[in-house]
């Protein structure tokens, strides 16, 4: 009975196994680089997808690197969904997401699957049509890819996959045959690569400022803190001149107890061990310089400064050299 029962639901559900692992979305190729020069990052890719879906930003951070520097970069990839394969790509900078780059793919090879009667049939889904294959190209310079397909036609080149997997290739590398059939037009050509390389520069400067703002934040968020309790000796543009109280800072503490920056700034404080607890006023002999402080508008001499700072280097106020420190926010508990 066990056995018949067991035969009966391979029965049932194999259908529905079958269904679920054609509709699954599979990496079979991807590559990141320009020109020539591209990087293998299919495992990579495929182990970036999360339930059917693949969303990623393309930049080195993420595709392991830079694989030819000073050259904006494109992320090919080629993969297979519900029976059928597709190419996409994007430029660096730009989040690829699947499948809902579905619309802007390219259909490869699509299979023929049974289909449901015509009263079931779902709602129809517009798809690109299969790219044309071009079989094998040779270059200008002599560069061949063998089983070329046809993926998307650019005023300065064609996107294909190959056997090796996917390129770009630039007009001006490719026969005369080539370039009439696919409408090639100098003009045009020069003005969409200008384009498209102030697109890239544009996006790789705003993925470096990312970047260096992260590292930044990183780098802050690890320094040394340095508590303040000061009062201000003078304000400049650039910053505050910070001393040490003229008389009385034990009472002053006693007097701050009950304001929030105070104690935000000291409960973070306390928690900190006591071998890394920094104090600015001693590190600097009484008397600093402090930039950033948010609210020094609002400042007058004499005004008391509590907050968490990190070492800043040093400046030079009416032939004096003072240490100096940045505001900081108080990290928040994690």
């Amino acid at each position: 009975m066990k056995t018949s029962l067991n035969w009966i639901l391979g029965v049932f559900l194999a259908p529905f196994l079958t269904l679920a692992q054609e509709d699954s979305l599979s990496v079979v190729r991807a590559a990141y680089g320009a020109g020539t020069t591209q990087r293998d990052v299919t495992q990579l890719l495929q182990a970036q997808v999360r339930g059917n879906q693949l969303t990623i930003e393309v930049g080195n951070h993420t595709l392991g690197g830079d694989p030819i520097f000073g050259k904006p970069k494109t992320l090919y990839v080629r993969y297979r969904k519900s029976g059928s394969e597709f190419a996409v790509s994007a430029a660096e900078g730009e989040t690829l997401r699947i499948p809902a780059a579905n619309a802007k793919a390219i259909a490869l090879v699509q299979e023929t699957r049974p289909q449901p009667p015509a009263n079931q049939q779902p709602p129809s889904v517009q798809t690109v049509q299969p790219g044309t294959p071009l079989g094998e190209i040779t270059t200008l310079s002599g560069k061949k890819y063998l089983n070329a397909t046809l993926t998307r036609i650019e005023p300065n080149g064609i996107s294909i996959t190959h056997d090796d997997g996917l390129a770009k290739v630039s007009f001006a590398d490719l026969s005369e045959e080539l370039r009439k059939k696919y409408g090639y037009d100098p003009t045009k050509a020069a003005q969409f690569s200008q384009t498209e390389q102030t697109a890239a520069a544009q996006r790789a400067a705003a993925a470096n400022a990312a970047a260096n703002a992260q590292r930044k934040a990183t780098a802050q968020e690890n320094a040394p803190k340095y508590r303040v309790f000061m009062r201000v000796g003078r304000k400049t543009e650039g910053g505050l001149l910070l001393e040490r109280f003229r008389s009385g800072e034990d009472a002053l503490e006693a007097h701050f107890k009950n304001e929030e920056a105070y104690q935000k700034t000291f409960a973070y404080w306390d928690a900190i061990p006591e071998n890394q607890r920094l104090d600015a006023a001693e590190e600097s002999h009484g008397r600093f310089f402090l930039r950033g402080y948010p609210r020094q508008e609002t400042l007058v001499d004499e005004d008391a400064v509590i907050c968490l700072s990190v070492a800043d280097g040093s400046i030079s106020i009416g032939g004096s050299t003072y240490r100096a420190f940045r505001w900081v926010p108080i990290p928040r508990p994690k």
